[in-house]
Order: C-alpha cells, then sequence, then structure tokens
C-alpha cells in the first residue's frame, strides 16, 4: 500500500491518470473473487473459519473503500480552479 501510494504521488501532476488508477483499483477490489471465500462446511469449527475470513475481507474491502475516498478528495485538492 505503501509503494501504491508512492507510486501515485509520483503521478500526482497528471490527476487524470491518478483518476483513471484509482478506478481500476477500485473495479479490482470490487470484483466478485475478492467476497468469495471457500472452505468446508458442516463443522462449527469449520463454519466459524469460514465467517471471520468473509468479515475480515468485508472491513478489508471498507477499509480500502474509505483509503480510496481519501485519495480522491485530496486530488481534487490538487486540480487547478476551473476557470468557468
Amino acid at each position: 500500500q505503501v509503494l501504491f501510494a508512492l507510486g501515485l504521488s509520483a503521478l500526482a501532476g497528471n490527476p487524470d491518470w491518478v483518476a483513471e488508477i484509482l478506478d481500476r483499483y477500485e473495479q479490482a477490489w470490487l470484483a466478485p473473487e475478492h467476497f468469495k471465500v471457500d472452505g468446508a462446511s458442516g463443522s462449527p469449527g469449520a463454519d466459524l473459519v469460514v465467517q471471520s475470513l468473509s468479515q475480515e475481507k468485508e472491513l478489508t474491502l471498507a477499509a480500502k473503500l474509505s483509503w480510496l475516498r481519501h485519495v480522491r478528495a485530496g486530488l481534487e485538492d490538487l486540480a487547478p480552479p476551473d476557470e468557468t
């Protein structure tokens, strides 16, 4: 994540590129395979593991989306004022 943020900062002079990268990053995180947790069902222990992993994925996704909102807000601050 740190390297990703550093890479984005290197492109700060071109906010359109950063916005495109952020859009693709978000799409990758929202892809259905990020929500799928495979696991054996039938035993309380296995079900607990599957539920725990599902919860962890949901929390991770929420954190990533929150981070993206924060970066996009900062990106808007970098944009030159609209001259209309």
